[in-house]
């Protein structure tokens, strides 16, 4: 009951296919303004949406912003355009944040090469978005200490399709739970 299942909406845009999905209670990973313009349209709760993506525009963070969808940011930059966007629009605004995992205990594992040569480890550090504890600390800190208007709801990683292991998984999910213990 604590589980939210976020449907890639990128892998069916399809209006029947979000409402049949938003029927069963799932929400959705929206990656760029059509993506969570879809799935507003299909009546998916905004509570249930996290905007995505490494390259946000400023209508996409309003969209997101005026419908109380989560934006995942990847980027400290980001946190100030969003602060800026929420406090112009009186609104709050929830963030996620997207981790840069280490997985020291993947640097043996291997998945498919979705993201480049090397292990599951090497593909996160070379090929995917997101920040290293250090930085994700320094964002914690200031939207919690100057920027009222934010709300942090989530930090997060994407393994992706570079593995269909579910001890690989794992392994990400405590070295996950490791840096929120850390936060917090």
């Amino acid at each position: 009951p604590t589980v939210e299942v976020l449907f890639a909406n990128k892998s069916n845009n399809g209006l029947a296919v979000r409402h049949v999905v938003n029927q069963e209670g799932v929400g959705g990973d929206c990656f760029g303004i059509n993506e969570l313009y879809l799935a507003l349209l299909a009546g998916t709760d905004p509570k249930t949406l996290v905007l995505n993506g490494s390259n946000k525009s400023d209508e996409e963070l309003e969209m997101a912003i005026q419908n109380g969808v989560c934006i995942n940011l990847d980027a400290l930059d980001e946190l100030d355009r969003v602060n800026a966007t929420a406090t112009r629009l009186g609104r709050e605004a929830e963030i996620g944040i997207r981790a840069k995992l280490e997985l020291k205990a993947l640097e043996t594992r291997f998945g498919a090469a979705a993201h480049g040569e090397g292990s599951l480890a090497e593909q996160g550090r070379n090929h995917k978005w997101g920040m290293p504890f250090e930085q994700t600390a320094e964002m914690v800190n200031r939207a919690r200490e100057g920027m009222p208007n934010l709300k942090l709801k989530e930090i997060s990683y994407h393994l992706g399709r570079a593995s269909n292991v579910p001890d690989d998984f794992a392994h990400m999910v405590r070295e996950l739970i490791g840096w929120c213990a850390r936060l917090r």
